[in-house]
């Protein structure tokens, strides 16, 4: 395989979906842009995802794919489209095609673009359609090191301490302090952000510690407060400010690239397990996730030394999986105190 790598010229990496999981591939971009710095390196994944990845220096191109205007759309029509899709993809001529999703529907784009070396984990028969098959079976892996493992048949080496990245624009920057200076917020003095939401009910602490810590951020009187929140979470949002006796900024749900800005002026961003927690981490702002239900040392890949750390209690019924749980006892077993006094020495202000 290795004498064969000097005919890649045109390479595809595929991950469709979700944001936290794009972001957490970020290291095998730059990893693979490295080996092969001479090849056209491009990524493929549902809308609206693929803005994320721009002014990523490794790649060259985002293929977007709208997987949701697609399904809007009659039964024919919908084929039609997936093969016009296809076609697209088979016309561009990639060497290498990599497959980081291995379902049904990227697992057949990936057989489909015809590449020469299609890569691919071998689960549940999907691994006909590569012709080299990544072997997971019997491995503790984190989220990133998973990714990275479709590094070793390529004779790769694997990174011994990979870190997310996604690039914003000064342009970008600058909007986001001047969203945020706008709103009053100080940007000289420490600023926490707060993400109270997440995508399952089960991946959230519990709405009253949430008002409850930020109450205590407030009396304490040593840091701001941004809350961020993202579709589908005004309701929750809407809650907390309800129930404080002093105002805090909320702005708007974002785009995602107007939030990674925001997220990066923050001194803390504190956040359930869900995409924007990644993308805090990604940009390089010191990150404190609340984990339930989830494996922390499978999806919060960070380094203590980077300032980025998790709170997680371990249940007898952990770990769950669950999306739904009436029970909660993980996030009841999490402490306001707790939450602040990590803050607290995130910011080096304890006193």
């Amino acid at each position: 395989m290795e004498k064969k790598l000097i005919d890649i010229q045109n390479i595809l990496i595929s991950r469709l979906r979700f944001m936290g999981d794009i972001i957490l591939t970020t290291p095998l971009i730059r990893a693979i842009g490295e080996a092969f710095p001479n090849a056209k390196l491009c990524y493929l994944a549902e809308t609206p995802y693929p803005v994320l990845l721009e002014n990523n220096p490794f790649l060259h191109e985002i293929i977007p794919f709208d997987f949701k205007k697609i399904q809007q759309l009659d039964r024919w029509p919908q084929i039609k489209a997936h093969r016009q899709f296809l076609i697209k993809l088979r016309k561009r001529h990639f060497d290498l095609a990599i497959d980081l999703f291995g379902n049904p529907r990227s697992a057949l784009q990936t057989w489909f673009t015809g590449a020469r070396y299609r890569i691919g984990g071998n689960f549940r028969g999907r691994g006909r359609l590569y012709n080299i098959r990544v072997d997971y079976s019997g491995m503790k892996l984190n989220a990133i090191q998973f990714h990275l493992q479709v590094l070793k048949p390529l004779g790769i080496p694997i990174p011994e301490k990979p870190r997310t990245e996604i690039y914003t624009t000064p342009a970008e920057d600058q909007n986001a302090r001047q969203l945020l200076n706008t709103a009053g917020i100080d940007l000289d003095q420490p600023i926490i952000g707060i993400h109270p939401g997440a995508t399952w009910p089960a991946k959230m602490w519990l709405l009253e510690r949430f008002i409850q810590l930020i109450q205590k951020i407030q009396q304490w009187g040593k840091a701001q407060i941004v809350l961020t929140h993202g579709p589908g979470e005004e309701e929750r949002l809407k809650s907390i400010l309800t129930a404080l006796n002093l105002p805090v900024f909320a702005p708007p749900v974002l785009p995602l690239r107007e939030l990674a800005a925001v997220l990066k002026q923050f001194s803390v961003y504190v956040s359930n397990d869900c995409g924007p927690l990644h993308l805090a981490v990604a940009v390089k702002t010191k990150t404190l996730g609340i984990f339930g239900p989830g494996e922390p040392d499978i999806w919060f890949p960070y380094y203590i030394e980077d300032g980025h750390h998790y709170i997680h209690k371990k249940m007898n019924c952990w770990p769950c999986h669950r999306d739904f749980c009436d029970q909660l006892d993980c996030m009841k077993a999490i402490t306001v105190d707790e939450v602040f006094g990590k803050i607290q020495e995130m910011l080096n202000l304890h006193s």
